[in-house]
């Protein structure tokens, strides 16, 4: 199992452009924020017709931050490390933190662009499962969370 840090926020939402779902803005503005971190973002992608997704490079691990327009209004958001074939033979092992630095170092950069633009509110980021609202309005790291 890897690791993955999840968001809920509350934000604009605009109306999808030509048939494509909301969200693109939102992606290419993260995009953005990871490439003045010299995190080499790919380019922005839909994702299975329902959000956006961006992969980058963190310490030889593929990172991919998935957006999804829930509601209007609404976002979820997934840093996760990429799942390539040989993932777990190239970083040795199946351990629940694999990837977790690199996931948090991503989430902070996605965290900080968002607060900063200030159209999006109301964060709750969490480790592995949906947040809920007591969660964090920021991205914690994982090997400081309790037990």
């Amino acid at each position: 199992m890897v690791c993955a840090l999840n968001a809920f926020f509350q934000g604009e939402s605009a109306e999808a452009d030509g048939g494509t779902h909301p969200g693109r803005e939102l992606a290419t503005q993260v995009a953005e924020a990871l490439a003045s971190r010299g995190l080499s973002p790919g380019k922005v992608a839909a994702w299975r017709d329902a959000g956006w997704i961006i992969e980058c490079e963190v310490n030889d691990w593929d990172i991919q931050v998935l957006i999804l327009a829930i509601r209007f209004g609404y976002w979820n958001l997934r840093v996760a490390p990429c799942p390539p074939k040989g993932l777990f033979a190239r970083h040795g092992g199946t351990s629940p933190t694999l990837g977790a630095p690199e996931c948090y170092t991503v989430a902070r950069v996605v965290s900080d662009c968002l607060v900063s633009s200030g159209r999006y509110r109301a964060f709750h980021w969490r480790w592995d499962l949906p947040p809920r609202e007591e969660d964090p309005d920021e991205p914690h790291a994982r090997w400081a969370e309790p037990g």
